[in-house]
């Protein structure tokens, strides 16, 4: 006698899947609720109810089970249908693996030429990159900016459309990125065979007006993705849909995310998928995964253990063989850009400075004794007291307007003593950042009428002192509030870009790295940048030095980029964490040009190199409670 049925059924709203049971033993029904259940699927009286990608997620271990017990399954067509793709899309990945080639120059041509309606001329990385998309089911690419990945992806969806393969493209991307997708579509089609183009924004009742109008090519936010999700699926339903997500990084939280559990619930409506970003894994080898598993969902492609940044080499070269088959990436080298001069600049703490960075140390340290590292509420106080460094590093007098009440778990007199140095300092000039970052920026434009500098600082109120600093070069600045609009609107995003771009008389840009790190193209206008600070935030700090070197540059352009770091201050932690974790993305993507991109901290005199990751918490501890090398002391 057989060990009993289960039967699958699609419901109703069609991402659903009734799973019950018929004559099985409590035993194996409960081993089988047990793992559905571990894939967050729900109770339905005696039956539970999963989604189709949970489904596919779990297909691996629901298939172990059923094997191992001689389970009979019966499954309806639409099932059945997801896993013969299940299956389908499993032999198209290791046949990825196993053949590396990828179609030649005049076969790309022909392909993404066939419908007649794409006009874009490609670069020979982009027909290269488009010779290995072309022959991937689903594809990565995750050159670096300016390498063309917005045209690449519209030539892999024309080159499916012409087959008959897709009829919509969907675009998940950063609001930011909105217009550069809408100009680029309006390079690559002919305007009498342009695809409409609809921007999914405002309110449910707006966003279902956009799709019931059913345009071929919409584009959502990351943020906005999740209030429409019912929408968007529906209509991705209604055809043979193309997914993109632009600058995927911003999935890494996977299905532990808003943005990532949304954008992998499409997964499973698309024919084909694809993820664009420069920096796939900004902080370590596990912002990865999820970005994978939107591609080829239940492949286990990267090993189960948590991948941190402090992973051997052994590891990380293991971690490359594996995706490499998978994506494509054009890298700075490739696209033969000139020289990138990266240049540490080190500051020292007048006394008032110091002492209150000491006294935010020591009481980070107070706060911090005794709890628990692996706690998710020690990561938020933690990251909290680290930000605190970080701005008191680059500029005590935020301190009091973040408020110091916002240390609840502080004794008064911490505050008061705080408050008294925060006083002494307003008076004695400016912090030794900010004064190091006015005097590189106004040497640097008093030597040349017509050099431009760009300041970037991830602090808005920083943003604003150096705008009233610099005040006399007429200053632009970027940051989160700023919307998108026309570039004939001066108080929009691309008025402000505008402006830095063709105003002669406006010499200087001040922007933050969060808001402004993608999606802009400066180097035309300036090839000089200083960092006020920087976070652990690596994809901030790398796309934010895109935005002045990439594609386009003139050979002779040397692009000088000045980091300010204060001695003996987490500044150092900072360093040395982004230098681990770019140096870690280089290994996987096969890209050492990105060490381009950093410098060895051993080479800055007393220098101790310290977004927060798990992995950063070794380095933070050590300074918050020792705050300096024995070597350094004293």
């Amino acid at each position: 006698m057989g060990a009993g049925r289960i039967s699958f059924r699609e419901q109703p709203l069609g991402d659903q899947i009734l799973v019950a049971q018929d004559g099985l033993s409590d035993g194996l029904w409960a081993e089988i609720s047990q793992l559905l259940l571990s894939y967050r699927a729900s109770p339905k009286g005696k039956s539970l109810v999963i989604s189709a990608l949970d489904l596919r997620l779990s297909a691996h271990d629901l298939a172990s089970v059923i094997r191992r017990e001689g389970v009979a399954t019966d499954y309806d067509d639409a099932t059945r249908r997801l896993f013969e793709l299940h299956l389908v899309e499993v032999r198209a990945r290791k046949n990825a693996e196993q053949d590396a080639t990828s179609l030649l120059p005049e076969a790309v041509a022909q392909q993404i030429m066939a419908s007649g309606r794409f006009v874009r001329r490609m670069t020979d990385n982009q027909e290269r990159d488009l010779g290995r998309l072309l022959l991937l089911r689903h594809g990565a690419n995750f050159s670096v900016p300016g390498a063309g990945k917005t045209a690449t992806l519209l030539a892999v969806y024309e080159a499916g459309r012409a087959e008959g393969r897709l009829d919509r493209l969907l675009i998940v991307a950063p609001k930011n990125a909105f217009l550069s997708w809408e100009e680029e579509i309006g390079l690559c089609y002919a305007e009498e065979t342009r695809p409409r183009v609809a921007r999914i924004t405002g309110g449910r009742a707006t966003a279902l007006d956009v799709l019931s109008s059913d345009p071929e090519i919409t584009i959502v936010t990351y943020q906005f993705l999740p209030n429409v999700l019912d929408m968007i699926s529906e209509w991705l339903r209604r055809g043979k849909s193309h997914v993109v997500l632009d600058e995927s990084h911003r999935i890494k939280s996977g299905a532990n995310g808003v943005y990532g559990s949304a954008a992998l619930r499409l997964s499973t409506l698309a024919e084909r998928r694809d993820v664009l970003s420069g920096t796939p894994m900004p902080n370590r080898a596990e912002d990865l995964r999820a970005q994978v598993e939107f591609l080829w969902p239940g492949q286990r492609i990267l090993p189960e253990a948590r991948l941190d940044s402090e992973l051997p080499d052994k590891t990380l070269e293991q971690l490359h063989r594996v995706v490499r088959p998978l994506y494509v990436r054009t890298t700075k080298r490739e696209l033969r850009l000139p020289e990138l001069e990266v240049v540490p600049v080190v500051v020292d703490l007048g006394p008032l400075h110091r002492e209150v960075y000491e006294l935010l140390r020591s009481e980070a340290k107070r706060l911090a004794a005794g709890m628990n590292t692996a706690d998710r509420r020690f990561l938020r106080s933690l990251g909290s007291h680290v930000l605190r460094l970080i701005v008191a590093t680059s500029n005590p007098m935020l301190v009091a307007q973040i408020g110091l009440s916002a240390l609840e778990e502080s004794e008064e007199q911490f505050r008061m003593q705080a408050w008294d140095l925060l006083r002494e300092i307003a008076r004695s000039g400016l912090p030794a950042k900010v004064a190091k970052t006015v005097q590189l920026a106004e040497e640097a434009l008093n030597g040349n009428p017509t050099h431009k500098v760009l300041i970037w600082t991830s602090f808005v109120q920083n943003v604003l002192f150096l705008e009233k600093l610099l005040a006399r070069f007429n200053p632009v600045v970027l940051y989160g509030s700023i919307g998108t609009g026309s570039e004939e609107d001066s108080d929009t995003r691309e008025g402000r870009i505008r402006r830095f771009h063709r105003d002669g008389q406006c010499r200087v840009m001040i922007a933050n790295p969060a808001a402004c790190g993608e999606s802009i193209s400066l180097h035309h206008a300036c090839h000089h940048a200083i960092y006020l600070d920087r976070t652990f935030n690596a994809a901030h700090y790398l796309q934010s030095v895109d935005r002045i070197h990439r594609l386009g540059l003139p050979e002779n352009v040397v692009t000088r980029v000045e980091i300010l770091e204060a001695r003996r201050t987490v500044d150092g932690r900072v360093a040395r964490r982004l230098k681990a974790k770019i140096t870690a993305m280089g290994t996987i993507l096969d890209d050492p040009g990105l060490a381009a991109l950093v410098y060895d901290p051993e080479d800055v005199v007393e220098e101790f190199p310290a977004g927060i990751e798990r992995a950063d918490v070794e380095e933070i501890m050590e300074h918050i409670v020792s705050g300096e090398d024995d070597g350094d002391k004293h």
